[in-house]
C-alpha cells in the first residue's frame, strides 16, 4: 500500500491511499505553521511520523489522528526518517554541510636564481650529449 501525506490548508495532515484513491486519516496537528519535511509510514501504518524545517520530529495514530509524540531532534531540518523493523526506534537524519576546505599551503619559495659565474652556469647546465668515437 502507497500512503502519501499532504498538508491541507487548515494545518492537519491528509493521509491518502494511492492505490484506493481516498482519504483514509486526517492527522491533527495544532502547530499548522510547521513545513513538513519528510514523512514516513511503518509497514503496518499503526503510526506516522514526521520531520520538519524546524527540527522537530511528530509522531501521529494513524487509528485516531492523534499526534502522540514531539520532540526537537536536530539543529537543522529533518529531512529522513525511518521506523525500525520492529517500530521501537525512530531514525532521523539532517542535511549537514561539509567543512570547507583546509586553506591551500603557501607554495614553496621560488629557487634563489642561478649566480652568473660561469662555473655555476656550468653546474646548472644540462649536461652535454656524449661523443660519439670512430
Amino acid at each position: 500500500m502507497v500512503l502519501v501525506g499532504r498538508r491541507r490548508q487548515e494545518g492537519d495532515v491528509e493521509v491518502w491511499s494511492y492505490s484506493k484513491k481516498a482519504s483514509l486519516v486526517v492527522l491533527e496537528d495544532s502547530n499548522n505553521s510547521v513545513i513538513l519535511s519528510s514523512m514516513i509510514f511503518p509497514h503496518d501504518a499503526s503510526f506516522a511520523a514526521a520531520g520538519t524545517w524546524d527540527s522537530s520530529i511528530l509522531v501521529w495514530s494513524m487509528a485516531t489522528g492523534k499526534l502522540v509524540m514531539r520532540w526537537r531532534a536536530h539543529s537543522g531540518a529533518v529531512l529522513t526518517l525511518d521506523f525500525s523493523r520492529e517500530r521501537r526506534m525512530l531514525a532521523s537524519g539532517r542535511y549537514v554541510q561539509a567543512p570547507a576546505p583546509a586553506p591551500a599551503a603557501p607554495a614553496a619559495p621560488a629557487a634563489a636564481p642561478a649566480a652568473r659565474c660561469p662555473a655555476a652556469a656550468a653546474a646548472a647546465a644540462p649536461p652535454p650529449p656524449p661523443r660519439v668515437l670512430t
